[in-house]
């Protein structure tokens, strides 16, 4: 499965007509994309699920970021607080990776090029990754707990 060219046209265009006015008119447009969206997540989410049992039962629309969260379209890029200020139970405030713990999670990117999200074969793709980076989750996981 792979998503559509036109997806990534909306987001351009959104990117360029950034304000109320143009979404509202173009509101037909974001229902069919965004079906789309979370049709290509619940196959990735079915990929996922044979060697994550954690991810059965997750809503694809969870997984997806409400449009009007969109970092990408704002200057203050974290959507989230990254980082809690206080060192973590367990740990000295002058451990050597103090820094690190102090993170409340950990993000792999990779950066993709649209033509390799709207390939013919990229869920399948993706999930090779996904499968890949699988124990490195599990670790931080059980390093978490």
């Amino acid at each position: 499965m792979n998503l559509s060219t036109k997806v990534f046209k909306y987001l351009t265009e959104l990117k360029t007509h950034n304000n109320r006015e143009w979404f509202m008119d173009q509101k037909l447009r974001f229902n069919e994309i965004q079906k789309e969206l979370i049709h290509y997540t619940a196959s990735l989410l079915s990929g996922l699920e044979a060697f994550d049992p954690s991810l059965r039962g997750v809503d694809p629309k969870s997984c997806i970021f409400r449009i009007y969260k969109d970092v990408r379209f704002s200057k203050e890029k974290e959507f989230y607080a990254s980082k809690v200020e206080t060192v973590p139970r367990g740990f000295s405030k002058d451990h050597p990776m103090i820094e690190f713990l102090k993170y409340k999670g950990y993000a792999v990117v990779k950066k993709l090029k649209n033509a390799e999200v709207t390939s013919i074969n990229s869920t399948e793709t993706f999930l090779k990754d996904f499968r890949i980076l699988y124990p490195l989750n599990l670790f931080l996981e059980e390093l978490m707990r």
